[in-house]
């Protein structure tokens, strides 16, 4: 008796083929991913380990696994082969991480990484596997460390909630900056007090519970919502009773350790709570039919040229190692002298002695800095500050968030703006920043940045410049520019630091050239 083998088994072997060249295309892919992009990988882990704030990192690759892992019987009964449209980004995203890298913007850099390898994932497997994969794919996103930029902001808001609630709860509060002073004592909002750790876990473990509860996308979105807005809100309601129950015990209450461990317990009560309101929206899990996929197995399979099938792999080696080989490039840059600049003769202000005001910003691995005061006549003290950099690599760049205008423990920001000065013909843009000490004292500082030849208050914009520069081979030096003033009247500052601007500026535009 003679059998013939169902058309459906053949269309299986023939999946299966498909599917086995692709995974091995994509193992292949990865191996030069990870060989091209270990420094910025190892960046990222770097991060998750030393930082609280990013330390839920290290576990968004194993949950983006599991994901993947979840979808494996659907993922077998689909297409898979080179999709050459993934190209195209693949390009932006190179030279994205070349820009980044170029820039020392490590944030920039880690999120290239991290999309390069989605973007291979869809190069080798094709569309419609990342179609089926696109939550796990893009969860992986949350993994990159960025977010610090938020930091001023939320304590700003946390700083607002707080005076708001205390003000309804008639205590008598004056509010300067991010300084709080009651009847009881004064507080301030640290950084830490920010409330990023909490608004950042909260976002990845909400993101994740919306994909895993709802299926319309309109219920995930608000949930993704709340869990943006309610950590906000949550921060700004435990400043509030840290400070009252500060107040209440006369400061024999949270603030020491205790005050940490109220903010973890707080923070945890609050996401169990927002995961319990929104199970009562809870969506049922989708019917699985199994005749769907004998119908997917027989009418996903898809023939594609050869050549196309090789060339587009190919091609993404080839950019791969191009980009690792312009990458390796741009380490060769020529060395300053680390030297400080001795003297700077800008008449006709006065140069005073070192100990005149004392002001210490911080900018970590400068190559060159210069450090003066100076007076002209009656004129306030104004006080230079000045670093250069032309070779850059992590931990030593122009624009680091561990680089500070000021000793962070001594002065509180109580307030930040910019503003134009009128230069001879020219204008130039300084960024101005308002500090205050516990005690009362008050300093303004005016700074900007010199990169690629130009003055430059946008951060974002000298990260950019410098990429320019450092891809285009021309190794000019960027640097931080600084001044700063201990005033009682502010229309004095201000006059003491425009008059001084003025009378240095072509001596000061002179000395990291």
């Amino acid at each position: 008796m003679t059998t013939f083998e169902p058309a459906i088994d053949r269309d299986t072997l023939g999946l299966r083929r498909q599917q086995r060249k692709a995974l091995l295309t994509l193992t292949l892919l990865l191996l030069v991913y990870a060989a091209v992009f270990w420094p910025s990988l190892m960046s990222m882990a770097a991060i998750w380990w030393r930082s609280e704030t990013f330390a839920h990192g290290m576990l968004i690759p194993l949950i983006s696994l599991w994901l993947i892992l979840r979808k494996r019987s659907q993922l077998t009964s689909l297409d898979m082969g080179a999709d050459w449209v993934a190209l195209i980004p693949l390009l932006g995203l190179c030279f994205a991480w070349l820009l980044g890298r170029a820039a020392d913007a490590l944030a920039m850099e880690q999120l290239a990484t991290t999309l390069v390898l989605i973007v291979l994932v869809v190069l080798a497997l094709g569309r419609p596997l990342a179609r089926a994969l696109a939550f796990p794919l893009a969860y992986l996103i949350f993994a990159v460390p960025f977010g610090d930029q938020l930091t001023p902001y939320l304590q700003q808001i946390t700083a607002d909630i707080t005076v708001q609630a205390l003000r309804l709860s008639g205590v008598p509060v004056h509010f300067n900056g991010l300084l709080i002073e009651i009847p009881s004592g004064r507080f301030e909002v640290a950084e830490a007090c920010s409330g990023l750790r909490y608004l950042i876990a909260s976002i990845a473990l909400g993101t994740l519970y919306a994909h895993l509860t709802y299926r319309s996308l309109r219920s995930r979105l608000i949930f993704i919502a709340a869990s943006i807005l309610v950590p906000i809100l949550a921060n700004g309601i435990r400043a509030y009773l840290i400070v009252l129950i500060a107040h209440i015990s006369d400061m024999k209450y949270a603030t020491g350790v205790d005050h940490l461990i109220y903010g973890w317990l707080f923070f945890g009560l609050v996401v169990m709570l927002m995961f319990w309101v929104g199970s009562w929206w809870r969506d049922p899990a989708p019917k699985f039919n199994p005749a769907q996929k004998a119908i997917a197995l027989n009418c996903l399979t898809v023939e594609r040229p050869r050549t196309l099938a090789y060339a587009t792999p190919a091609a993404a080696l080839v950019l791969l190692l191009l980009t690792f080989n312009w990458g390796q490039l741009m380490k060769h840059t020529p060395q300053l002298s680390a030297l400080p600049i001795q003297q700077l003769s800008l008449l006709p202000w006065i140069r005073q002695p070192a100990e005149t005001m004392y002001w210490r910003p911080k900018f970590v691995g400068a190559d060159r800095i210069f450090h003066a005061t100076y007076r002209l006549d009656r004129d306030a003290a104004v006080a230079l500050y000045i670093a250069d950099y032309q070779s850059e690599h992590q931990g030593k760049e122009l624009i680091n968030s561990l680089n500070r205008w000021f000793t962070v423990n001594a002065w509180t920001p109580t307030g930040r703006s910019s503003r134009t000065v009128a230069v001879g013909s020219s204008q130039i843009k300084v960024n101005v920043l308002e500090l205050r000490t516990l005690d009362g004292s008050m300093r303004r500082i005016w700074y900007w940045y010199y990169a690629y030849k130009r003055p430059v208050a946008n951060p974002l914009m000298v990260k950019l410049l410098q990429a320019l520069n450092k891809l285009s081979g021309a190794h000019e030096v960027a640097s931080a520019y600084a001044l700063a003033v201990d005033y009682e009247d502010s229309p004095t500052a201000d006059a003491a630091l425009t008059r001084f601007i003025k009378d240095s500026w072509p001596e000061l535009t002179a000395t990291s050239r």
